[in-house]
């Protein structure tokens, strides 16, 4: 008997204190709407709402007030959203802290049409209202203070915000700032990639004398100087909305303001390349070969693909060089790029691809027929990249035979290679009477049969 007691009492003990967490319901107002009405977030909690953490941001949106109010037992928490401007605009999956406890929300798509007042909230004594200090830093680096000429580096803006900072914060009109300052960060003399794209929504743990911060990238280029001249990064803005708050038993009042964050000027200096007949087209940096041959040992009139692959820093403007006149029967089929990291560093793969067709037997050491000739940044010297595959070609030699193709895909590869020029008329010509001759005799032979018949 008294087991069961203890285990019924134990059950009710356990749904009583689980009871207690409370069930929750979060709610969005219309989510079609014009500037003159405003968007809401509505939390509904069955238990006293003790402690609330912040309801999240939306993009082009001001907060306004948040509201507490309890009925028939249920607590309420409502915050109010005012559109800045007309579009459609995504409210991201959000988690909200009620008594500790974290509940998830998926988010929603908000669209705002027509115009609305400037006067965005009622006019309010600002005296009664506190000033908040958001504790964020807008930080531009270079991965290089100095380098060579032709040597890429890049260039990472991002917005920093301390763990600790209990501020709430917005921006205004991102993505327009962002463009305008994405042209800000290429000076005159440089050419530059862009590999960002916007990535507010991820951040990285960092740390920044001493404090911790979340940082955020805005924008992120590779830049290479084309002449000697200095590089100057001037000082950067990014507008930001901040709240004064008031705050009462039933009532979170806010004011916003706009504020400005810059950065801090970026100085890089540049070196010029040693004296070398090709100083002015040769890139500086770190760059690696990987080399393909798909068959090494094919015969005379046959024929392989052979890649070359080139991976650094900016290698999308690298050029390979091909020493045709040692070897003619190699044939450039297609040149690829594509980027294949983009942490710290600006990471890019270059591909060229080639088509060998030899007519002489023989062993064909690749190194004499393509190099990659750059500065090395870490030598601090000129270098030179080069193929180390070797092709054996046997049988005999067809260098004045017509060639023929065992395989159909070696024959359209090489299709893609041949020249596009148009045919003599005279020659095209003598084709149609040569062709047309030979029908008239195969008629007349016809012709003769049947009469003998």
């Amino acid at each position: 008997m008294r087991p069961r007691f203890f285990f019924i009492f134990f059950f009710f003990l356990t749904s009583y204190l689980f009871g207690q967490e409370g069930n929750i319901q979060i709610n969005f107002s219309e989510k079609h709407l014009t500037l003159k009405d405003s968007f809401s977030i509505t939390i509904q909690y069955d238990t006293r709402i003790k402690n609330l953490g912040n309801f999240p941001e939306i993009p082009d949106f001001l907060k306004g007030n948040t509201y507490f109010k309890k009925e028939n037992k249920i607590f309420y928490a409502q915050q109010i959203y005012y559109p800045t401007k007309v579009g459609t605009f995504a409210l991201p999956d959000f988690a909200i802290l009620v008594n500790e406890k974290s509940f998830p929300s998926k988010g929603v798509s908000l669209r705002v049409s027509f115009a609305r007042a400037k006067q965005l909230i009622p006019k309010r004594d600002i005296e009664k209202f506190e000033e908040t200090h958001p504790d964020l830093r807008l930080l531009c680096k270079s991965s290089k203070d100095v380098i060579y000429l032709g040597e890429p580096f890049v260039i990472d803006l991002s917005i920093n915000i301390a763990v600790e900072n209990s501020a709430e914060i917005n921006f205004v009109d991102l993505n327009s700032q962002l463009n305008k300052l994405r042209s800000k960060l290429k000076p005159n003399n440089c050419w530059m990639e862009d590999f960002n794209t916007l990535a507010i929504d991820k951040g990285e743990k960092t740390i920044i004398d001493s404090k911790k911060y979340i940082s955020f990238t805005l924008a992120k280029i590779s830049l290479t100087p084309l002449d000697s001249s200095d590089i100057k990064i001037p000082s950067l803005s990014l507008k930001m909305i901040k709240y004064k708050v008031r705050k009462t038993k039933n009532l979170i009042e806010r004011i916003p303001e706009e504020f400005e964050i810059p950065s801090q000027v970026i100085n890089i200096k540049i070196h010029a390349l040693p004296p070398h007949p090709l100083r002015n087209v040769t890139p500086a940096g770190i760059y690696t070969l990987y080399e393909r041959l798909y068959n090494e040992n094919v015969n005379t009139g046959e024929g392989t693909k052979y890649t070359l692959t080139i991976i650094g820093k900016n290698v999308s403007r690298l050029t390979l060089n091909l020493n045709k006149e040692v070897n003619p029967d190699i044939f450039e089929r297609k040149i690829s790029y594509r980027q294949v990291s983009s942490g710290k560093e600006v990471i890019g793969e270059k591909t060229f691809e080639y088509f060998i067709m030899p007519t002489e037997p023989g062993e064909y050491n690749l190194t004499k027929y393509f190099n990659l000739i750059f500065f090395n940044t870490i030598k601090h010297e000129y270098d030179t990249l080069l193929p180390r595959k070797t092709l054996v070609v046997s049988g005999e030699s067809r260098k004045n035979n017509e060639i023929s193709f065992d395989r159909e895909d070696e024959f359209y590869s090489l299709i893609k290679n041949l020249n596009d020029n148009l045919i003599d008329k005279q020659h095209d010509n003598t084709i149609k009477i040569v062709i047309n001759a030979f029908i008239i005799v195969m008629l007349l032979s016809t012709l003769v049969l049947i009469l003998k018949r």
